[in-house]
């Protein structure tokens, strides 16, 4: 069967009303209508004449601190829900949802605990049982900017998610400290763990990291979308652009919407005027079992294409988790789509909640190999480490 997809896409102040697109395929010389997976099995879908898309995990670990737990910091002994991950100098930083920190890979595979600021009545964990998992900040994409520094960006699925943070490493052209949740300046600084030593060789680079609320931003975002709940999920850079993909689900379609990444760091860094949306992109990801997929992650290549992870979560809002049916990773190609369900180490389909993804930097493919990436899983289990996996794409 050919799966080929098509994306429906709104240039600002098209003469289509938002919210109406072609259905997918319609126009796709290849002849496919149905939506992606909307009745087929797990398995993928290429172009005729193309090799086949295969993406499967070959390694996994426990995102564990080296630090350990503390209780003064309110810091777990590991990364518990991976939402996103993005380079950061020579590490690899993992966002979390539902906890104030970022975790910090460094090349030997050692963990470390960045610390943002606090939240509502001074905590950094948030989850039912504590009362507060309306509190948290829920950053659930990031993207690397242009200068080295981090960009992590807030579901926006409440007000209180409505901001963005920067992290940078320290003495690396620091921009002017950003508004906090208060208003006030707000950096804190995380420093190595103590085993390091003072001037040791070793002791990794210290972190600085500013909030910026932006709910101007945000209410302009959820204009350009529709009026819908937002739920950004994922982040990409590219040509002085930021692409922000909006998760879809039941009764809500998956989107990209478009802005200057010089008008939003402007806005953020000095309350400059807000950004205007340049572009919106309608997406239909298909479903597994009667549940829709939606986008979880997104990244580029080190060649530039965009490619995405979305998940098939049985929940009917932004905010609420649900059972996972099955992820599936994808690679936009102009007007169409093309996917595969994420493979385990045995080769069988996998029913998780991949969150994370970014391209990996070493050690390079050999030319026709596979391409490696790295993936994060969200266990969504306050008590469980989140696993760090490499996968392997193959028909990129």
């Amino acid at each position: 069967r050919r799966g080929v997809s098509k994306s429906s896409s709104e240039p600002l102040g098209s003469s289509e009303p938002l919210g109406s697109s072609e259905p997918l395929g319609s126009s796709e010389p290849l002849g496919s209508s149905e939506p992606l997976g909307s009745s087929e099995p797990l398995g993928s879908s290429e172009p005729l004449g193309e090799p086949r898309l295969v993406a499967r995990i070959v390694r996994r670990e426990r995102l564990c601190y080296a630090e350990g737990a503390s209780e003064p910091e309110e810091r777990p002994a590991f990364a518990r829900a991976a939402s996103s991950l993005g380079w950061l100098g020579s590490e690899l930083a993992i966002v979390q949802d539902d906890a104030a920190f970022v975790a910090l890979r460094a090349e030997d595979g050692t963990v470390r605990a960045v610390p943002l600021p606090r939240g509502p009545g001074g905590r950094r964990l948030f989850e039912e049982r504590l009362g507060n998992k309306n509190d948290k900040y829920d950053f659930e994409a990031c993207a690397s900017l242009p200068d080295g520094r981090l960009l992590l960006v807030g579901s926006g699925s409440r007000r209180e998610r409505e901001l963005f943070a920067i992290l940078a490493i320290a003495g690396a052209g620091d921009a002017a400290p950003q508004a906090s949740m208060t208003g006030a300046p707000e950096v804190d600084r995380a420093v190595a763990p103590s085993e390091h030593g003072e001037g040791s060789a070793s002791r990794p680079p210290e972190i600085t990291v500013k909030l910026a609320p932006a709910p101007a931003l945000y209410a302009a975002l959820g204009a350009a979308l529709g009026g819908s709940q937002l739920n950004f999920e994922g982040a990409t850079i590219a040509s002085g652009v930021l692409r922000l993909f909006d998760r879809g689900g039941h009764g809500r379609t998956n989107a990209t919407v478009e802005v200057l990444l010089a008008e939003v760091l402007d806005h953020l860094e000095g309350g400059a005027a807000t950004p205007s949306v340049l572009r919106v992109e309608r997406f239909d990801l298909g479903s597994i079992a009667g549940v829709p997929l939606g986008f979880t992650e997104a990244a580029l290549t080190t060649d530039g294409r965009t490619v995405f992870l979305a998940a098939a979560e049985d929940t009917l809002n932004p905010v609420d988790d649900g059972a996972v049916l099955g992820t599936r990773f994808g690679v936009l190609e102009g007007e169409r789509i093309r996917w595969t369900d994420v493979m385990d180490e045995t080769g069988a389909a996998c029913a998780i909640k991949a969150e994370g993804l970014v391209a990996a930097r070493a050690p390079s493919a050999p030319t026709g190999g596979p391409l490696r990436f790295w993936l994060a899983i969200d266990p969504d289990d306050p008590d469980t480490a989140a696993e760090l996996c490499e996968l392997e794409i193959d028909g990129l």
